[in-house]
C-alpha cells in the first residue's frame, strides 16, 4: 500500500505522497491518527471519501487498520449550503446597489428639480437688476428676493449634506442629529413626532451613532413614503447592555407575513446584524408599524 502511494506520479502524485507518509507516521508511532479527504470520481457520478488510518497493536499483531467512508452525501449538502450562501450574498449586493442607485437618483433630482431652479430663479430676478429704468426702491426688492431665493438654495444643500455625510453630525450629540432629521422631514408639520431619548446613548462610539442615524433616516424615509400615517414615536435607550431603538408610526400597516420586504426595511435588518443586534418587525393592516433595533453596546 505505501509502496504504491510513494510510487505514484502525474496528477495524483503529491496526494499519494501525502498518504503514504500518513501510514508510515502511524506505524512508527509518530502520530495516532491520520485522516485524508480526496475526491474519486467517475464519468457518471462525483465521489468524496474520507480516509482513517489507526494504529493496530496486539500481542500478536501490529500494524495499521486503513478505512474509507464515503463522505460524498455530506460533501454534496456542503456545497449546496456554499452555493446558497453565494445566492443570498449576490441578493443582498443587489439589494446594496439598488438602494445607493436609488439615492443618487433621489440626490440627483433634488439637485435638479430643486435647487437648479431656486438659483435659477435668483439669476433672473438679479438679472433684472440691470434695467436702467427700474426705480431703486423697485431694485432693491429684486435684490431681496434674489437674495431670498440662494438662502433657500443654501438651506436646501444644507440638508442634501446632511442626509449624505452626517458622520460628524457637526459636532452635535446624537440626540439634537436625531431632533434635527425628524425636523427635516416635518417642515410642513403632517406629523405629530415625540422622541424620548437617553442621553446616555450620546455617549456610545461613532459607528453605532451613524449606524442608528442611518436606520432612523430610512425608516423616517419609509414613513413619509408609505404610511400615510400622522403620529411617529421614536423610542432610543440602553437596556441591559444593549442601545435599543424603537421606531412607530400610526400609518396603514401591512401584513409581515405576506408581504415582501423592500429595500429599505432590508437595508435596516443587514445594517442592525451587521453589528450583531437583532431586529423586529410589528405590523398589521390599520394597525401601523413598528421596528426594533438592538445593538450590543460593547461592541
Amino acid at each position: 500500500y505505501i509502496e504504491i502511494s510513494k510510487a505514484a506520479d502525474g496528477q495524483d502524485e503529491k496526494n499519494e505522497k501525502t498518504v503514504a507518509r500518513g501510514i508510515d507516521d502511524v506505524l512508527k508511532n509518530k502520530i495516532k491518527e491520520f485522516v485524508f479527504e480526496y475526491a474519486c470520481h467517475s464519468p457518471g457520478s462525483q465521489r468524496w471519501y474520507r480516509m482513517v488510518v489507526t494504529p493496530l497493536e496486539g500481542k500478536e499483531y501490529s500494524g495499521a487498520v486503513v478505512m474509507h467512508v464515503d463522505i460524498s452525501e455530506l460533501r454534496q449538502l456542503e456545497q449546496e449550503r456554499m452555493e446558497n450562501k453565494m445566492d443570498e450574498q449576490k441578493r443582498i449586493t443587489q439589494a446594496m446597489l439598488k438602494a445607493q442607485e436609488k439615492e443618487r437618483n433621489s440626490i440627483g433630482t433634488e439637485l435638479h428639480d430643486n435647487v437648479n431652479q431656486i438659483l435659477a430663479s435668483s439669476l433672473l430676478v438679479l438679472g433684472m437688476v440691470k434695467n436702467e429704468k427700474m426705480k431703486i426702491k423697485k431694485a432693491v426688492e429684486f435684490i431681496d428676493t434674489g437674495k431670498g431665493y440662494i438662502n433657500n438654495a443654501i438651506e436646501e444643500l444644507r440638508k442634501l449634506s446632511h442626509e449624505l455625510a452626517p458622520a460628524s453630525f457637526d459636532n452635535r450629540s446624537l440626540k439634537d442629529a436625531f431632533m434635527n432629521l425628524l425636523m427635516t422631514f416635518n417642515l410642513n408639520k403632517q406629523f405629530d413626532i415625540t422622541l424620548d431619548f437617553d442621553d446616555q446613548c450620546n455617549t456610545l462610539n461613532g459607528e453605532i451613532q451613524l449606524n442608528l442615524y442611518r436606520i432612523m433616516q430610512e425608516q423616517i424615509k419609509n414613513i413619509v413614503k408609505y404610511s400615510a400615517a400622522n403620529k411617529i414615536e421614536v423610542d432610543v435607550a440602553q437596556v441591559n447592555g444593549s442601545v435599543n431603538m424603537r421606531i412607530f408610526d400610526n400609518g396603514k400597516g401591512f401584513n409581515v407575513k405576506t408581504a415582501k420586504n423592500g429595500i429599505g426595511l432590508s437595508n435596516i435588518k443587514k445594517r442592525t446584524e451587521s453589528f450583531s443586534g437583532k431586529f423586529i418587525l410589528n405590523s398589521e393592516p390599520g394597525k401601523g408599524c413598528e421596528i426594533i433595533v438592538a445593538i450590543p453596546r460593547g461592541l
